[in-house]
């Protein structure tokens, strides 16, 4: 059974950016617990369907949470940067001395990442760009 607050967060994402722009379908990935995400979608007229394991975290806990343009999912936790690949095989980590609480990607090219962690920002320009949101 799909947690109520999953189903609140997936239509207000729903709502606020794909459906109103026009998609049929939005895909979210949302944090079920403190140690795990899901992966959730949408069809129009709103019915949500999914809410699987995506995802655990084995140290800390998973916070922000980012696409790339090839739908991979990088995700901040308790030992640095994650991602994965879109059906959730583990591609790579990228350890960080603090706790990364958040993440975006940025620069001109969308191909810089920024980590909020603990106590300072740290920056990596990776070779994949973030994905483009509508609006």
């Amino acid at each position: 059974m799909t947690p109520s607050y999953l189903i609140d967060q997936l239509v207000d994402l729903a709502l606020n950016e794909d459906l109103a722009g026009g998609d049929v379908t939005t895909e979210a990935m949302v944090a079920v617990s403190d140690r795990a995400i899901a992966r959730a979608v949408a069809h129009s007229p709103l019915t949500v369907c999914g809410g699987d394991v995506f995802a655990r975290c084995e140290v800390g806990t998973f916070d922000g949470i980012r696409l790339d343009s090839d739908g991979r999912v990088w995700a901040a936790a308790g030992d640095g940067l994650h991602c994965f690949d879109p059906d959730g095989t583990p591609l790579g980590k990228l350890h960080v001395p603090e706790i990364v609480a958040n993440l975006t990607f940025g620069g001109p090219q969308r191909n810089q990442i920024f980590m909020c962690a603990t106590s300072s920002v740290y920056s990596i320009r990776v070779t994949v760009r973030g994905a483009r949101y509508p609006g």
